[in-house]
């Protein structure tokens, strides 16, 4: 009998944890310190996202120039696009390793702003990518300044040459080829032959505790 008691003893807590996480999971719920549906230890990157959230994040604006001067008036007059995050790519995030690794890139040259109209919104562009899908115009580069100690800003104006409908967006290290470091679809922007798009880029890094 006390072997069987001194069983469930140290069985309880291990079934407490299984199946009251299970519980737990099913109504919605954050517990003991682990992500839902996981019932094991903590992950480290599991405690680093709760801690943090994004370290490292892009954002993205768009305002239209028509051809005779005047601006796209929207959100209650508001003259800006608010296009929100961005992804930022896998080739970009290693032009950054490389460049603080050994100086065999340089990240300040990721300033040439690019358009296309090859985007496919509401989704989101993977990671993985490294072109925009279908660029047209050519990149511009952008002027930088710095909004915050931990803040880099980049705005470039791209004109149409033609009848276009603009739905991504992208950064690049060159004028043309080499390396994408993020990109954004958004909702189609109608431009006229002559009409230019002043887009504005802001990119943020957080800085934490251990």
């Amino acid at each position: 009998m006390r072997r069987f008691l001194h069983f469930l003893y140290r069985l309880m807590p291990k079934l407490l944890r299984v199946y009251g996480n299970s519980a737990k999971t099913s109504v919605g719920l954050k517990y003991f310190g682990l992500p839902r549906g996981r019932t094991g230890p903590q992950r480290p990157e599991d405690a680093l996202g709760e801690r943090h959230g994004k370290l490292i994040e892009g954002y993205l604006t768009a305002r239209v120039i028509r051809k005779d001067g005047s601006t796209e008036k929207i959100n209650l007059g508001a003259d800006k696009f608010d296009e929100g995050p961005n992804t930022v790519t896998d080739a970009g995030v290693a032009f950054l390793v490389d460049d603080w690794d050994n100086s065999a890139t340089d990240i300040t040259n990721f300033n040439y702003h690019a358009m296309g109209t090859g985007g496919s919104p509401p989704s989101t562009p993977a990671t993985s990518v490294t072109a925009l899908v279908t660029e047209v115009e050519s990149r511009v580069a952008g002027t930088k300044s710095q909004p915050a100690a931990n803040q880099i800003r980049t705005v470039a104006t791209i004109p149409a040459t033609a009848p276009r409908t603009i739905n991504e967006w992208g950064l690049f290290s060159a004028a043309s080829g080499p390396t994408l470091w993020s990109t954004r679809w958004f909702t189609a922007i109608v431009l006229a032959s002559g009409d230019a798009i002043e887009f504005t880029y802001t990119l943020t890094i957080s800085s934490f505790t251990a």
